[in-house]
């Protein structure tokens, strides 16, 4: 946003943006401080009044971990010492992380550069509100307006400034909670806020009162109709339809989608917690690692519907992760192993028919198990022989293994032109066979353990009967 200072000297305009940045989340107020004195001390060393009207009081710290700027103009002027004497009316706070001043160097001679220009400054100085401003800068090649800019949606725009107009009247208040939701009924407007009440009544104050004068502090003209106290100290927001608009032209035009990536949402809120792992507001959490599972078909089967289903839900699922900048895994864990295969091997080495082979593999394998499959249930010796294939697989046979990963190589083919079409990518396809050199270590370790014991030539887990039943998870329930 672009504030209006009301300082009137450059020491109380370097603290006016600081304590602006404060309140817009985007720094902490335990570091106002030492981050007010390192500009300071810059801008004591040597003068940021860089002529034409402009200063850019600037300052490396470790306490930002990018890029901070924000914009302040001041109708009456500022003494900077400026290099050409005169007062300054437009301030650039720039502050960059400890050890990177020279990394970002490009971009404050790029800011540097466009506020040296005539037409700009004219064009800045006019520039009726935030959103105006931040279109003129698009105009003139800031390529990322959004880090000069606090964020774009029109309820945190508002949530923002009553934040503030809260933090002048109540200098003391936690303006974490301070905050506005959607009106539960069209009548009392777009959004509401009844932060004030629980602040007056911690205080012993008249919450109507409290309201009058936050309210008289709180200037949100560009997105709102004029804000009406209702009740006890309900305040109640209605959009102007020229908000709507712009939020839905800046929509367009790719600057957002309605919503806040988490590292958006750790930097602008007032409330993110120190550990970085959530936000008091709303409870979102910063960053997460999340394991999407999805897909899951089966080798030398065709997908059915409910593999479709499943790739489209997951991939939904990790391209919402990743937008909103979390780190995604996604794991397509094919069905690569298991008692089917004896069969199929059996079929290939007896039936296989290699045109129809070419032509559509899945249809082949599907055909060769299905015939197998009803042989094997009608006679017990050809279920033998599917055994015993299965047997010399699992035991690293040269011959069942090469036409086994054969199998796995056509079905990965046909699953490949599917994902394809439907623009779906996974990190990692890892089957089931993956995870068969791990089982036997496994299988060990829980008898070792006394977790699970021989029975009737096989290893099990076994109930012990401490939980209910309906908790117990080696129990099959029947009932529902």
């Amino acid at each position: 946003m672009i504030v209006q200072l009301k300082s009137n000297n450059r020491w109380d305009a370097i603290d006016e943006l600081i304590d602006q940045l404060i309140s817009l989340g985007m720094l902490k107020a335990e570091n106002r401080e030492p981050i007010v004195a390192a500009v300071k001390k810059r801008e004591t060393s040597m003068s940021t009044g860089i002529g034409f009207g402009i200063a850019i009081p600037h300052a490396s710290t470790p306490f930002v971990s990018e890029v901070v700027s924000i914009f302040g103009r001041s109708k009456t002027g500022l003494d900077f010492n400026s290099l050409d004497q005169k007062s300054v009316h437009t301030v650039c706070l720039f502050l960059v992380p400890a050890g990177e001043f020279q990394k970002h160097l490009n971009t404050l001679a790029n800011i540097a550069k466009q506020l040296h220009r005539a037409e700009f400054r004219e064009a800045l100085a006019s520039a009726s509100n935030s959103a105006a401003a931040m279109k003129l800068f698009n105009e003139y090649g800031f390529s990322k307006p959004a880090q000069l800019n606090s964020p774009v949606l029109p309820h945190k725009q508002i949530e923002q400034r009553l934040q503030l107009a809260v933090r002048v009247v109540l200098p003391d208040a936690d303006i974490s909670s301070v905050l506005i939701r959607p009106s539960s009924d069209p009548k009392f407007g777009d959004y509401q806020s009844n932060a004030l009440m629980s602040l007056a009544k911690t205080r012993k104050m008249n919450p109507r009162q409290l309201a009058a004068d936050v309210v008289a502090k709180l200037d949100v003209s560009e997105w709102c109709e004029p804000v009406e106290i209702a009740g006890a100290g309900f305040l109640n927001f209605r959009l102007t339809a020229s908000a709507l608009a712009r939020t839905l032209e800046s929509a367009a035009r790719g600057e957002h989608l309605f919503f806040q990536t988490v590292g958006q949402a750790s930097r602008l809120s007032p409330s993110s917690s120190d550990d970085g792992k959530k936000l008091e507001t709303g409870k979102m959490p910063v960053l997460r690692t999340v394991v999407v599972d999805f897909s899951s078909p089966n080798v030398a089967k065709p997908m059915h519907v409910g593999h479709i289903r499943s790739t489209g839900i997951g991939d939904a699922l990790q391209r919402i992760f990743r937008l909103l900048g979390h780190r995604v895994i996604s794991d397509n864990h094919i069905g690569d192993w298991g008692t089917q295969f004896g069969k199929l091997l059996l079929g290939w080495k007896q039936i296989l028919n290699r045109a129809a082979l070419e032509k559509d593999a899945i249809a082949e394998l599907e055909r060769l198990y299905k015939i197998i499959n009803a042989e094997c249930d009608a006679n017990p010796a050809r279920l033998e022989e599917a055994k015993q294939e299965l047997v010399k697989l699992q035991a690293g046979d040269k011959d069942n293994i090469t036409i086994w990963k054969e199998m796995i190589r056509l079905s990965e083919k046909q699953f490949d032109e599917i994902y394809g079409r439907l623009g779906v990518k996974f990190d990692h396809t890892l089957g089931e066979s993956f995870y068969n050199p791990q089982l036997g270590n496994i299988v060990a370790d829980l008898l070792a353990r006394g977790i699970a014991r021989e029975s009737e030539g096989a290893v099990a887990i076994f109930s012990d009967g401490s939980l209910p039943p309906k908790e117990d998870p080696f129990l099959v329930n029947r009932d529902g």
